[in-house]
C-alpha cells in the first residue's frame, strides 16, 4: 500500500534545467530570487529528503506558464 500526496498549482512553472537542480539546497530560480527574496530555496530539498527517509519517492513535473505538480509517494 502506498499513500500519494499531490500538490499542484497554476503558477509560472519551471523550465527543465531548474527542475534538474531543484532538490539541491538553496536552489532558486531567478523569478523566486526577485519576487520572494525572503525565501531560502529549501522547500523541495526538504520534500526530497523526507521521501528518501520514509523509503518513498517524489516526482516533480512543471512547464513554463503551466504550473507545477509535486507528487510524494510514501509506502
Amino acid at each position: 500500500i502506498c499513500v500519494e500526496f499531490r500538490v499542484s498549482d497554476n503558477g509560472k512553472g519551471m523550465n527543465s534545467s531548474l527542475i534538474a537542480q531543484i532538490t539541491e539546497r538553496h536552489a532558486r530560480g531567478a523569478d523566486a530570487k526577485n519576487n520572494r527574496p525572503e525565501g531560502k530555496g529549501l522547500g523541495l530539498s526538504i520534500v526530497a529528503g523526507i521521501a528518501h527517509k520514509l523509503g518513498g519517492e517524489w516526482r516533480l513535473s512543471s512547464e513554463p506558464d503551466q504550473g507545477t505538480t509535486c507528487i510524494l509517494l510514501v509506502p
